[in-house]
């Protein structure tokens, strides 16, 4: 797989970032599968996914489309607190639970939750 190619970057640019994340021990390189994440480098993946996955479900759920969501996630994925990453999974979950009354908020939908459209 060419890196490089796929994430539409130039290869010097893609060659720094690697010995970056070499450095870091987040990557390592394999003769016959080439550029593997290390068990520090697979838990850091998920770590980022999850507070992707996070703020993208918020905003989905405030009624942002899915494009500029996907794009704000991205962003704000880095540098959102703890403190602000674990208040919105709070929200998100009361918003899914039961807890949440439908009757008294008359604008829940499947689609979002916050959105009067």
């Amino acid at each position: 797989m060419d890196i490089a190619r796929e994430l539409g970057l130039k290869k010097p640019t893609v060659s720094v970032a690697l010995k970056r994340m070499e450095d870091m021990s987040l990557v390592a390189f394999d003769q016959d599968r080439g550029v593997v994440l290390t068990e520090a480098g697979e838990n850091l993946a998920r770590e980022v996914t999850g507070r992707y996955d996070i703020i993208y479900g918020f905003l989905l759920d405030i009624g942002v489309d899915e494009q500029t969501a996907h794009e704000d996630a991205c962003y704000m994925e880095h540098g959102i607190s703890e403190s602000s990453l674990e208040a919105l999974q709070k929200l998100r979950r009361f918003l899914h639970s039961s807890d949440f009354d439908a009757q008294a908020h008359p604008n829940k939908s499947e689609e979002n939750f916050l959105t009067n459209s």
